[in-house]
Parts: structure tokens; sequence; C-alpha cells
């Protein structure tokens, strides 16, 4: 019962009562031995990793996780093995290795399969979207987050099925169809809305926003994003509070206020390299920042920061953000591209089918 106990907090954010209730439940397990208390065991060392993944502590969330897949492995208890690979897929993924990510999904996955849970199916299903999208495979990702979508409405689930749709906008809005994505994101809100999931709201609230002033609507933007960036972190959202912040510095540059953008910038970049591994919100700081600097004069900083910004793109692979970072230095350069970097941009905007390239420029 605790262990399951264990799950509920989680939708509120108090990581820090999850934590108290699995380590409860371990503490009444001590001593005890049997292939039960084995099961329970392991499982709740996988729990215990996702809820670790949350706090944003990846190095513990991947150490207890593999602790939990080797034991549950040992005494062949599938379910805890596939509760053990998805925390594994997470945490890894947010640590910057996406192909680790994606490889203990896939073994979660045929595991939830094979025991006919679907709403862990969907569950997996989803964060496999997630990774194909911050890798640049944005085909892959809306088929994954379609195939997420239709489980968890076979289940009934009309809130996480709002995910789906949520995350299909997102695409929509890098692409620049910002009608269609606003659409979408304000179905997934009033979904949201009704069934009183507060983090569901803040996550269509910071879409909303981003939608707002990549249409030329900062002044409209900057309050909903706010209000999003206050609700993650009252839930102790470590990853979604950086991406806001990124956004909030994106608003502040598209209504010409670089100071605001480079002092929020600097501070999540501080924040991002206190955490496990590279950061997904990187590449996207580095590129506001050299915004922020060139509107700043500080011409020769600001070419720094696109270099450092390409640099961790590339690292992570992630084809969208190379994309943006090469049209950020195609902007500010006083110079055409390289030959090379110019074809690989057109290339780029080809296969992720952005129609808009959006600028961070005041008044683009």
């Amino acid at each position: 019962m605790w262990l399951r106990e264990s799950w509920l907090p989680e939708r509120v954010g108090n990581y820090s009562l999850c934590i108290r209730l699995v380590n409860r439940a371990m503490k009444a397990l001590e001593g005890v031995e049997g292939k039960e208390a084995e099961e329970l065991r392991a499982g709740l060392w996988g729990v215990y990793a996702s809820h670790r993944y949350f706090q944003g502590r990846n190095s513990e969330a991947i150490e207890w996780g593999l602790k939990a897949a080797e034991a549950s492995d040992r005494i062949d208890y599938r379910q805890g093995c596939a509760q053990a690979y998805l925390s594994l897929s997470i945490a890894y993924a947010d640590a910057g290795d996406i192909r680790e990510g994606i490889r203990y999904s896939e073994l979660a996955l045929a595991l939830y399969e094979e025991l006919e849970q679907f709403e862990p199916q969907a569950q997996v299903l989803n964060n496999m979207g997630t990774f194909a999208y911050f890798s640049g495979q944005w085909d892959e990702a809306v088929q994954l987050w379609d195939r997420s979508r239709e489980l968890r409405l076979r289940t009934g689930d009309a809130v996480e099925a709002a995910n789906g749709t949520n995350n299909v906008a997102e695409v929509l809005s890098d692409q620049g169809y910002l009608a269609d994505a606003e659409r979408r994101f304000r179905e997934a809100l009033r979904v949201w809305k009704a069934a009183g999931f507060e983090g569901g709201v803040a996550y269509a609230l910071a879409n909303l926003g981003r939608v707002a002033y990549r249409d030329g609507r900062p002044e409209e933007g900057l309050p909903m994003l706010r209000e999003a960036r206050a609700s993650f972190g009252d839930s102790g959202f470590v990853a979604q509070v950086l991406e806001t912040d990124t956004r909030i510095a994106e608003c502040h540059l598209v209504a010409g206020q670089p100071e605001q953008a480079l002092v929020i910038s600097d501070g999540a970049l501080a924040v991002e390299a206190s955490r496990d591994g590279l950061g997904h919100q990187r590449a996207a700081l580095l590129r506001a920042r050299a915004y922020a600097l060139a509107a700043l004069d500080r011409r020769s900083e600001a070419t720094t920061a696109l270099d450092e910004s390409l640099s961790a793109a590339r690292e992570r692979e992630a084809d969208h953000e190379i994309a943006f970072t090469l049209t950020a230095m195609a902007e500010l350069s006083s110079e055409p591209l390289d030959e090379p970097l110019e074809k690989e941009r057109q290339l780029l905007l080809e296969r992720l089918g952005i129609v808009r390239p959006f600028s961070l420029a005041p008044g683009a």
C-alpha cells in the first residue's frame, strides 16, 4: 500500500513525500525473505528511481534503476523489469543519452505489451515520442504520440490523452503553423482545466505563451509564461522551470527587452550547468543569450554564444536546435553563412517541415 500510495503525491509534485513513502515501505521489508518480498523490494527500487528522476537527480535515478533491473531480472520479475526500464529510459534521456533512453523504452514497451498493460504502454510511447522530437524525428514523434493518445482513450483516460493533443501541437508550433497549434493547445487546456489537472494547465499555458510571442504578441504571452513557471516551481518540476525560463527569455527578446532576456538566460544556464547531463535547454538558452548580446551591441560575445549553442545542439543530435541556431547565425552575422552551413540549414528546415523559421529579433 505504501508503494501504491507513493504515486499519489507525484501528480502534485511532492516528491519528498513520494520518497518518504517508498523508504517506509523498504524499511518494512528489511530482513523479510521470500519471492514476494524480493519482488516488492525490486519494484520499490524501480519506483524510487522514477521519483529521483522527477527531482532532477538523474545519477541517483540511474543507479537505482540499474539496481532494480538487475534484481528483477535475477528473479524473472517482469513487472519490476518493465518499471526499472521505464525509469532508466527517462533518466538517461534527461541526462543527455537519448540512445540509452530509446533502448530502455523499447525494452519497457515490449514487456508492457507482453503483460497487456495499456496505461504504461501509453506512457512509454509518449516518452518515446518526446525522445524522437528532441532527436529531430518529428514525423516519428507525431506517430508515437498518436499511438499513445489512442491507448489513453481506449482506457477512458481523456486527461492523459490530451498529452497527445498538446505534444502534436508543439510540433506544429515549431513548424510555424501557429493558428493550428494554438487551437490544439486550447483544447488540451480545456480538458485539463475541467479535470483540475494543474500540471497539465501549466504545460498548456507555457505552450500558449510561446505561440503568442512567436506570433508577435509578447505582451499576451508573458503573463501565461509567468503563471506556468510559478506552477512548475511550486510543484518542484526543475526541468519544466528551465524550459519556461527559456521561453520567458525569448519573449523578452521579441518584446525588445534584451537586458531582461540576458539576466534570465544567464540564470537558467547556471541552473542547467548544475544538473546531471547536458540538458535539453542549453542550446536554446545560449541562442537567446546570443540575441540579447547582439541587441546590446556585444557582438563578439554573441558570436561565442552562438558557437556554443551549435556545439550543444550537435552534442544532443537535436536537429531542430541545429536548424534554429544556424538561422540565428544567418540573422546576426553581417556576412552570409558559409555555403556548407547554409546548405545544412535549408536541408534541416525542409526535412523538419518548418515553413516559418522563428526569429528572436524584435519586430521580426
